[in-house]
């Protein structure tokens, strides 16, 4: 029966020793930090959007001739960047090449509609461990050497009218 009594008191401290262990470890936040800052110093971020994919907005695709544009942000955007958002890339190849339709260094390319939260993803992977200043929403995207710029309209937003 002592036996018995004691492999019973080493049971319940070794269970109880786990239990702080797991405790402890949920509450410094190692179970919640992104995957990237854990393990051998490799990035193995996950980029997938949350959000399934819904049409929720409009977006309106320009190429600017940055040699008249002027104090435009662009940052470098890769292919590999893009397959995060094939639409959009899909997109870049549609230019309009017709030289008579540029108007004072912008031209027009495209109207699409897409994934607002998909295009967020995009932007925050291309900026990341950029300044507000160097990269946003504003920014034009620099793809093979031509400069895009991106804006949009959600959907279900009221725009304001410029007549009040």
């Amino acid at each position: 029966m002592k036996l018995l009594s004691g492999n019973f008191r080493t049971l319940m401290i070794i269970s109880a020793l786990i239990a702080i262990g797991i405790i402890i470890y949920l509450i410094s936040g190692m179970g919640l930090q992104p995957i990237d800052q854990r393990g051998n110093g490799t990035i193995t971020e996950n980029i997938t959007p949350v959000v399934p994919m819904m049409i929720d907005a409009d977006f309106d695709f320009m190429e600017a001739n940055v040699s008249e544009v002027k104090y435009i942000n662009s940052t470098p955007v890769t292919f590999e960047d893009m397959r995060m958002y094939p639409e959009l890339e899909s997109y870049m190849h549609g230019v309009n090449n017709d030289p008579n339709v540029w108007h004072r260094g912008w031209r027009y390319v495209n109207t699409f509609p897409g994934n607002l939260s998909t295009y967020d993803v995009l932007v925050k992977k291309i900026c990341k461990g950029k300044s507000i200043f160097e990269c946003n929403h504003g920014t034009l995207f620099e793809y093979h050497n031509q400069f895009y710029h991106v804006s949009y309209q959600q959907y279900g937003t009221m725009q304001r009218d410029p007549n009040r």
